[in-house]
């Protein structure tokens, strides 16, 4: 079973059963992935209850409940019983039978539905003309042979094929004729025949068809198709590969070494390599002279160490390959080390109201040292620099894309000249320049005319007014609209293709709301928020202003309200308790300080008389 599960793949198809009895049907072909959730649904056209149904799976033998990956239910309602499979594997592939029995018919009512599983195409190629030492130029044909593991091996469907080499990674699948690219391109010297079978190639070359792939695919399965390969040992000349460096152009300083390296490969091996070649300034060949290098090359490998003693020999050279099959002529340069080259293909590729983002191509550096800066330059037309950034590398990528931010200092709607140029430890390249104006700012416009009610949906029309190309930078809309009354909000983001128009879905309750929009530009695939929006306060009910104090009447606004009086009334009773207990307080300390202040002049005037006595 294991070794089954291995050869199935991504796809499964529920298809139509033999027969359905009379009342019962099934839900027909259903196509699903491999590993999803699939379903089974049986409709009962007769209203009789259902006393007792079973599913069977009349492959494996076992019936309801069929295993931890599957349940089955009825809906007594709708009279439907289901059947979902939750993990479909290959060896769930066969025949499925429902039987039902009715409260009011004891016969037993049966119908059968199958499920399909997508299996791989395995298989091989051969050759079936030319030899497998064909030779550059030789035509070849090539048969591709594939059989289905898809099961029930009745229910399998037709095959198609495709074909692809090292050159081109897929030719359109066709039954005959001349061999196209997915697009439509013509491939010369490629044909297609045995409907799609059989590949014929009129010329075979190296390195392209060296290793050739027939894809299988069955008809309606979703997957990218099985790969069959075939290795066809040609026979080709030598060719060079990975130069170092890649320019074949190597910066020597005289009297220091510089090592000069390339691959090379053939088949039968070079069986010759002629001596190093100078062309000098006349154009006139030469052998360079011996004791100028050291040739430290092997069957494979071309490796010349490299010492000049003379600017004369500052020139092009070239090397001679040659097996049995033909030769081939490799040349390059040795040149003295200078300043790198000017960076090439300047171009904008983004600007905005406060940011330029440019690109270039790195050239060479013309050193024995990769190093090389590239200076981007920003200066308003005709004035002052406002930015001046630079970016390092240490190692040799030639034509290589280079990508540059600025953001200094710069302002919407303005001219700018940018200066780019490239420096190593000798100086500086010559300087190319581009002419680049920032964007407007966007300016968004929206009324209540506008915008529009349907239902819970939002309609919000809006008109971007800029200059420049504002319009352009933006990349994204954001549009919330909210209840006036309870707060309450629904949103809405999206990409900007264009199309001023947004609809916001599932608006809160209301009759008054207010609409806020809100744009942004792309950066290097990043959203930054502009600083600009637009916001209406919109009445659905389209009538005048008094009806934002009308809308007190929504209901919600009445319970709110009564919340809020009887608030307002329990802390009335709680200010009045408490002033009139600190009034009460008050008057019981006013008596008691009365009646103190009594008794004490009842006792102060005896003491005052006793007092006077005495003193007489």
């Amino acid at each position: 079973m294991e070794k089954a599960s291995q050869l199935f793949c991504l796809l499964v198809v529920f298809c139509a059963g033999q027969s359905h009895a009379v009342g019962v049907t099934s839900n027909g072909l259903q196509r699903v992935n491999l590993g999803a959730q699939c379903t089974f649904r049986w409709t009962i056209h007769d209203a009789k209850p259902i006393v007792a149904y079973t599913i069977n799976n009349l492959t494996t033998g076992t019936s309801t409940p069929l295993d931890g990956y599957s349940h089955h239910e009825y809906d007594r309602s709708a009279g439907v019983v289901t059947l979902v499979l939750l993990d479909v594997q290959p060896w769930d592939s066969g025949n499925y039978s429902i039987q039902i029995t009715t409260t009011t018919d004891a016969n037993i009512t049966e119908s059968t539905a199958c499920l399909f599983v997508y299996g791989i195409v395995y298989g091989s190629v051969t050759l079936t003309s030319g030899s497998n030492q064909a030779t550059e130029g030789d035509t070849v044909e090539l048969t591709c042979n594939l059989t289905s593991t898809s099961l029930p091996p009745s229910h399998r469907p037709e095959i198609y094929y495709a074909w692809a080499n090292a050159k081109y990674t897929r030719f359109r699948n066709i039954s005959s004729g001349p061999a196209v690219l997915p697009n439509g391109d013509p491939v010369p010297g490629y044909a297609i025949k045995d409907n799609g079978r059989t590949l014929r190639i009129s010329s075979v070359r190296y390195p392209d068809d060296r290793y050739v792939t027939c894809i299988g695919l069955e008809d309606g399965s979703n997957r990218a198709g099985d790969y069959s390969y075939y290795h066809l040992s040609l026979k080709y000349r030598p060719y060079a590969q990975r130069f170092n460096p890649a320019s074949r152009k190597f910066n020597v300083e005289i009297g220091k070494p510089v090592y000069i390296s390339f691959d090379y490969d053939a088949n039968p091996p070079a069986s010759s390599v002629t001596n190093w070649t100078f062309v000098n300034s006349s154009g006139i060949p030469d052998d360079l002279p011996a004791n100028s290098y050291t040739d430290l090359s092997d069957s494979s490998y071309k490796y010349l160490r490299f010492v000049l003693n003379s600017t004369a020999y500052y020139g092009n050279y070239s090397v001679v390959m040659t097996n049995s099959i033909g030769s081939t002529v490799v040349a390059f340069q040795v040149v003295p080390e200078d300043r790198p080259d000017r960076p090439m293909n300047v171009r904008l590729l983004y600007s905005s109201q406060d940011s330029i983002v440019v690109q270039c191509n790195r050239m060479w550096s013309n050193s024995r040292s990769p190093k090389q800066t590239l200076f981007f330059r920003l200066r308003l037309d005709g004035g002052a620099t406002v930015d001046l950034s630079s970016i390092s590398y240490s190692h040799e990528d030639y034509n290589s894309t280079v990508t540059a931010y600025l953001t200094k200092d710069i302002r919407p709607d303005t001219n700018y000249t940018l200066s780019v140029w490239s420096a190593n430890s000798l100086g500086s390249s010559d300087v190319a320049e581009l002419k680049v104006r920032t964007r407007g700012q966007p300016k968004l416009s929206v009324s209540p005319e506008m915008v529009s009610i349907d239902g819970r949906r939002a309609i919000v029309n809006f008109a971007v007014e800029s200059t420049a190309g504002g319009v352009d930078g933006i990349v994204k809309v954001e549009a919330h609209c909210c209840s006036l009354l309870t707060g309450q909000c629904s949103n809405y983001s999206g990409r900007y293709s264009g199309n001023q128009q947004v609809i916001v879905d599932n608006i809160p309750n209301g009759t008054v709301y207010y609409v806020d929009l809100n744009v942004y530009r792309g950066i290097d695939n990043k959203y930054i928020y502009l600083s600009n929006s637009a916001r209406v306060i919109l009445d659905s009910r389209n009538t005048n202003e008094d009806d934002v104090k009308e809308s007190l009447s929504h209901p919600k606004a009445i319970i709110v309200l009564s919340i809020l009086l009887g608030i307002v009334c329990l802390l009335l009773v709680v200010v009045c308790v408490v002033f009139a207990v600190r009034r009460s307080g008050l008057n019981r300390q006013h008596a008691t300080a009365t009646m103190e202040m009594q008794r004490a002049g009842e006792d102060q005037r005896p003491i005052v008389a006793v007092s006077a006595k005495r003193t007489q």
